[in-house]
């Protein structure tokens, strides 16, 4: 407050030293012009006058300029107009003198004073510009967030004498202070700066956050969401231009969204070169693998078919032959994800019948789902879908693998088959009696080796749903997970399109 007071008491102290040094400026003209009385002719005199009004309103402003005016017309008419020394005008003209040179007086101190403010306010927004040129170098150089307020910062003490904070929003969509704080923030600007992000509000303007600053509060408008805020704690006294908070606001949110895309661009990048690599080693190590593998399989199921074994030779001879085939399997897994991870996925389509898709997989795995009933919920006239049979099997198959490997032992398998009520899609869904997905990975148990239990005793690497989940959506359609009263449930969606026309019977005519 007392810095407030300091500011207004100065500023009473400029005015009145304004309109002194004006009634010092007609005097002046009123010494260097009364040896002229009788000489020259009082219009001349007249005009000397109007030139010191002009002077005053160029240097002081509208106000001193009036009040010369003023004082200009009392001397003029005391010391020049006849009678002298009095303020009665004798002649008409002299009352038209005096009348014409009021009002050139005051509209010469008009248009000074309208273009002394039109040059303060160009030169004002020369430097504002050049300000704001500076910052936008600057924050170019920002490299973290952290960085971008460390500059702000700096460039708000370096010019305006105040501080500046920079507010972003957590994970949570809250506001908190990012960078090196100058002290702990005051909860009222705090809770300012959230009811504002909350609510959206462009701009704020207050005294009460800071004693002795006049704060603005600041949304950093994103191009595609807000990205936070800026507060700028001024100096009282410190009166910028009103767009000059907004500018500087822009340029720090062009700052924020600039790291944050390109932090989103490298983690994309890297993401990217990580799958790359790691789909180039799944496809070298697999396809070393099968051939050694096909014919370790092929030498254990000779074994096992020759005759004359001793039992326990058979039983050994059994289980490699048997790890062997599931072991194959993995590596297939591994070559078919890497196949359809390298590039676009070429689709053999054909309009093909789900009931028989589902019935050729199950007949497939009959030593994998012995012992699990099978249920089969059709609806009555399935349309024909057109896909790639050889995929969409082995979409089904793993499916089917999945369910009988998570179900409990002699569980029940379900498969159905609808149209969407809306219609345009249709829906196939595998449901199991096991004991669910985990609710906290439903959203990423689509991804590459990600499983149910990552700690889990039964053998697989994650990549059935992954290689399920290329499959549809390179079919246009989508596959969902969730949990369900008793076990699991997958379900796809498959757009149905146009089936060709059924074909016409011979001699059968058409009506």
């Amino acid at each position: 407050m007392q810095f407030l007071r300091r500011e207004g008491q100065r500023a009473k102290r400029r005015t009145l030293a304004s309109y002194a040094g004006a009634s010092l400026v007609c005097a002046l003209t009123l010494a260097l012009t009364a040896p002229l009385q009788g000489r020259v002719d009082l219009a001349n005199i007249v005009l000397l006058f109007m030139l010191a009004v002009a002077g005053i309103a160029m240097h002081w402003g509208r106000g001193p300029a009036v009040f010369a005016s003023l004082v200009a017309l009392a001397e003029f008419d005391f010391f020049f107009v006849p009678p002298r020394f009095t303020f009665t005008v004798a002649h008409v003209q002299y009352l038209i003198m005096l009348g014409a040179m009021l009002l050139v007086a005051l509209l010469i101190s008009y248009l000074t004073n309208a273009y002394r403010d039109k040059a303060a306010e160009a030169e004002q927004r020369a430097a504002d510009s050049t300000l704001l040129q500076e910052l936008a170098g600057a924050l170019c150089a920002a490299l973290t967030i952290d960085d971008a307020a460390r500059i702000v910062a700096g460039f708000v003490r370096t010019h305006f004498g105040g501080d500046s904070v920079l507010y972003l929003p957590d994970d949570r969509d809250h506001l908190a202070a990012t960078g090196q704080l100058q002290g702990p923030i005051p909860p009222a600007e705090l809770t300012a700066v959230r009811d504002m992000y909350a609510s959206e509000q462009k701009i704020g303007s207050c005294t009460e956050l800071r004693e002795g600053s006049r704060s603005f509060l600041l949304l950093l408008g994103g191009a595609t969401r807000m990205r936070g805020a800026l507060a700028l704690h001024l100096p009282a006294g410190t009166s910028p231009d009103a767009t000059l908070p907004q500018a500087i606001a822009t340029q720090v949110c062009t700052a924020v969204e600039r790291i944050h895309f390109t932090d989103v661009a490298k983690a994309s990048e890297l993401e990217l070169q990580s799958e790359r690599l790691r789909n180039s080693l799944l496809a070298a190590i697999s396809h070393d693998l099968r051939t050694p593998l096909t014919v370790l399989y092929g030498l254990a199921d000779s074994l096992v078919a020759r005759p004359g074994h001793q039992e326990s030779a058979l039983g050994v001879a059994t289980v490699i032959r048997d790890q062997a085939h599931h072991l194959h399997g993995m590596v297939e897994n591994l070559l078919e994800m890497a196949r359809l991870t390298s590039g676009r996925i070429d689709l053999r389509s054909d309009w093909q019948s789900i009931p028989e898709l589902v019935g050729a997989s199950i007949r497939n795995l009959r030593p994998v789902l012995a012992g699990h009933p099978i249920r089969l919920d059709w609806a009555q006239d399935l349309p024909l879908i057109e896909l790639d049979a050889l995929l969409m099997e082995r979409v089904i198959c793993n499916l089917l693998e999945n369910a009988a490997k998570y179900s409990a032992p002699q569980g029940a398998i379900a498969i159905g088959a609808t149209q969407d009520p809306g219609g345009g899609f249709l829906r196939l869904w595998f449901d199991n009696d096991g004991p669910g997905f985990p609710a906290d990975r439903l959203e990423r148990i689509f991804s590459l080796f990600e499983r149910g239990e990552p700690e889990s005793p039964l053998p697989g690497f994650g990549l059935g749903l992954a290689i399920c989940k290329l499959i549809i959506d390179a079919h246009g359609g989508n596959i969902t997970a969730e949990n369900r009263p008793g076990g699991a449930r997958v379900c796809i969606r498959l757009p149905l399109g146009t089936p060709p026309p059924k074909p016409v019977e011979e001699g059968q005519e058409h009506v």
